[in-house]
């Protein structure tokens, strides 16, 4: 290994300063030159470490780094000129280097020193041949231009690094400074010496009222100096500018009104200073805000006045629980002279109630005032509230609050007059929901009233309708069951707008699909009167969820209802029922409308449709009839199910009513198709609790006719010893029948069971005019199996008991 140059401790130590990337494409280029110009396939720009060869450039080949003891290059640190070897093979030297007998195969060799401005050989620019040879004088001075090319790049290197270095730290330096003027409370102002704002800092574009954006570049006087101040605070900001030469302090702190960007005005104080700084000379403006000490004085002021106007009574004690400050209309209330045992200020609550006391003013304490002061003093502690009953027949409510220095607000309401008002609203609630009740029971028992009669009516149409008739007989039939259906209807509207009055409605929740019964739907509007007319259509749009959740009675109900109207009031055309789904920012609506092609609704009419009981009569067409209930149980019903219902084109020919409900998809089974009415499959000893003739009939002739074996019975005492002697397997009981309940007798049936160990159970189906769910829900919990609302059709009886069929099989 060649010895190192004596000055190798500080040639290591310049060499420092020249760290950097391992190559550069600058370098790359330097010697790609050389190889270029003197004609040899290699080139290369090396700097010599401690231990190694780092090559920062090269050309004609790709190695970064070769050792130093075996490196040309550090033989050529020993020169200040050229290094050259002419023949490394015949050279003692070289002649067994590893870089000659080996790859690159190293024959020739030349090396210009890379020096720093003081004297330091860092490094070389060499060229390489694979054959002797020997430099020209001109490829000579080539080698050394280019070295100094090369050392010229080193040193640029090195100086972008410092200046990157000094660039990074001055930005560090300047977003401190950045956060610390963001940070500081008071607002911070830069401008030129022409007044133009340089920098603004968070606080001042926030007391401003202004974005920064809106305020640098501006004039100071143009964002905070209030048109009435304008020229006078360009003077004031010009003259002192002018002072920037004079010897001394230059500025002083000064109040000013400022306007902000949304034309109010604060108070602000600023003091100003001059510096001379890298840009020239600036003026650095520090203000805060001084409004809330205005604010105070003029609070200050008012507060006297506050107290005395001030409606309630009200004192006010320090942290010390001295009485600071009160009005005279404590006193007032109190029935006390204006000035006597009131006038304590600077005494400790105790000592003041007490006092107070000793006049008999509260009626709660009167005969107990020790008991009551500590009651009271309690709830001072605690900082409660009560009540207190004066003896002057007044009532005042403490309401107490902590003061944020200690202290307490202790406010007296005066609340005679509302606790007279809130007593007066208590009896008018009860006579209210009694009435309420009143109401709902008779409605409730009227129609168990109708719905016993029609229970005869529509089941004897049902049993006809099955014989045999003529054409006139069987149109006769159709118009008793059309006429029951319709007087059911309205049985059922009453029923349903007393519930949702009432907020009594329960919506079920249960998966089903759409399409099927909306189809179910239509088809049954298709037998209305007077649809035969119409053209009747279905559009359900792709992504109509097949299934979804909710009741689907009550949609069904809502969507008869609609589709009822259009069919009663379109004299010609169609009726379409149409459905889609939106997606909004409360999820998926499901959207069902009701178009028709009649006369519409009149925008006046719009909302009033679905008052109670109003009807939108058409001029020139005869008077509807109904009860004008049907449109206000479907916009509640809507509601109950979390949409809207509403008239979507008032005004506009055709009505088109549009439903929105909240869209909850549902997976469930294709529903089998409805059984045709049959006879049962399982001949049953049915046994029949009712106690009216004409019901008794219908029942008879319904259960008959689907082959089963019915014994009657009128009361319900009879019903139940006909159980115990009897071999009955279903036992329908009326939920009304004289001598024992329908419930009370299926009670005791269950219990017979039990006490018996019966070997089967036995069906027990409540019959029963009421109708409201409350109703069901009390004859299940009874032991009932299952529930029939008057008036009992033939289908219902059959699905009743298929159902039975397939549980028994």
């Amino acid at each position: 290994m060649v010895a190192p140059p004596p000055d190798e401790a500080d040639r290591l130590a310049a060499l420092r300063r020249y760290d950097g990337p391992d190559s550069d494409p600058e370098l790359d280029e330097i010697a790609a030159l050389a190889a270029e110009s003197i004609g040899v396939p290699i080139a290369k720009v090396a700097l010599v470490d401690a231990d190694r060869l780092a090559i920062r450039g090269t050309a004609g080949d790709e190695l970064r780094e070769v050792p130093r003891d075996i490196a040309f290059s550090a033989h050529a640190l020993q020169h200040d000129g050229i290094f050259e070897v002419q023949d490394a093979a015949h050279d003692p030297r070289f002649a067994d280097n590893p870089q000659v007998i080996g790859a690159p195969g190293i024959r020739f060799y030349a090396g210009s020193p890379l020096k720093t401005a003081d004297g330091h050989r860092l490094g070389v620019l060499c060229v390489i041949d694979r054959y002797p040879r020997c430099l020209s004088p001109r490829e000579r001075s080539t080698l050394v231009r280019l070295a100094r090319l090369a050392m010229a790049r080193l040193e640029l290197l090195h100086a972008n690094r410092q200046l990157e270095t000094e660039r990074s730290n001055l930005t560090q330096q300047r977003a401190f400074l950045d956060r610390a003027m963001d940070t500081a409370l008071e607002g911070i102002l830069v401008q030129t010496p022409d007044g133009r704002i340089r920098h603004c800092n968070k606080a001042a574009a926030a007391l401003l009222g202004r974005s920064r954006d809106e305020v640098v570049g501006q004039y100071l006087w143009d964002v905070s100096a209030p048109p009435r101040f304008l020229d006078r605070a360009k003077r004031d900001f010009s003259a002192f500018v002018a002072r920037a030469g004079e010897p001394g302090p230059v500025g002083a702190r000064r109040s000013l009104v400022a306007q902000r960007g949304d034309g109010s005005e604060i108070h602000i104080e600023a003091a100003s200073t001059l510096h001379n700084g890298f840009l020239g000379l600036e003026v650095i403006t520090f203000f805060h805000d001084i409004s809330h000490h205005k604010e105070l004085e003029r609070l200050h002021h008012q507060l006297d006045d506050l107290v005395k106007a001030f409606p309630e009574s009200f004192n006010y004690y320090d942290a010390d629980d001295r009485l600071v400050l009160g009005n005279a209309q404590l006193r007032d209330k109190l029935g006390l002279e204006p000035i006597g045992p009131l006038d304590h200020v600077g005494k400790r609550f105790e000592d003041v109630l007490r006092d107070v006391v000793s006049h008999g003013v509260y009626a709660d304490a009167l005969g107990r005032e020790d008991a009551w002061i500590e009651e009271r003093l309690a709830v001072h502690r605690s900082y409660g509230t009560m009540e207190l009953r004066l003896t002057n027949g007044r009532c005042l409510r403490l309401v107490q609050r902590r003061t944020n220095d200690g202290g307490r607000i202790c406010v007296y309401i005066d609340i005679t007059e509302m606790k007279r008002r809130r007593e007066e609203l208590e009896v008018a609630l009860v006579q209210a929901e009694a009435a309420a009740e009143a109401k709902s029971e008779f409605i409730a028992t009227m129609s168990h009233e109708i719905r016993t009669p029609l229970n005869a009516l529509i089941g004897l149409s049902d049993v006809l309708m099955e014989s045999t008739l003529d054409p006139n007989q069987r149109t006769w039939v159709q118009t008793m069951q059309a006429s029951g259906r319709h007087l059911l209807q309205l049985v059922n509207d009453v029923l349903d707008f007393s519930a949702l009055q009432s907020r009594r409605v329960t919506l079920a929740d249960e998966a089903f699909e759409l399409r099927p019964a909306i189809d179910e739907l239509m088809a049954t509007a298709a037998a209305l009167p007077g649809a035969a007319r119409l053209a009747l259509e279905t559009r359900l749009a792709d992504d109509v969820p097949a299934a979804i959740r909710g009741d689907r009675h009550r949609l069904l109900q809502v969507l008869t209802n609609l589709v009822g109207n259009a069919v009663k009031f379109t004299p010609a055309g169609r009726v379409q029922l149409a459905g889609w789904t939106e997606t909004g920012a409360n999820g998926p609506t499901l959207c069902l409308e009701v178009a028709d092609s009649g006369p519409g609704i009149p925008a006046a009419l719009a909302d009033r449709i679905f008052e109670d009981f109003v009807q939108a009569d058409t001029p020139g067409q005869p008077l509807r009839t109904g009860t004008g209930l049907g449109l206000a149980i479907a916009r509640r019903l809507a509601e109950a199910m979390g949409g809207t219902l509403a008239v979507a084109n008032p005004g506009e020919p055709g009505a088109r009513f549009l439903l929105r409900l909240p869209c909850r998809p549902a997976d469930v089974p294709a529903p089998a198709a409805a059984p045709a009415i049959a006879r049962s499959k399982v001949a049953r000893r049915v046994l029949v609790a009712e106690d009216t003739p004409a019901s008794q009939m219908v029942i008879r002739l319904l259960l008959e006719g689907l082959g089963h074996a019915v014994e009657i019975v009128d009361t319900g005492p009879a019903a139940l010893a006909a159980f115990e002697t009897g071999d009955f397997d279903t036992v329908l009981l009326d939920l009304q029948l004289p001598g024992m309940d329908g419930c009370s007798v299926a009670q005791a049936i269950r219990l017979h069971e039990a006490e018996t160990a019966a070997a089967r159970r036995a069906t027990l189906v409540a019959v029963s005019a009421f109708s409201q769910p409350r109703d069901r829900e009390r004859a299940l919990a009874a032991g009932m199996d299952s529930y029939l609302a008057k008036p009992v059709r033939l289908r219902d009886l059959a699905a009743l008991f298929d159902s039975l069929d397939r549980t028994t099989a």
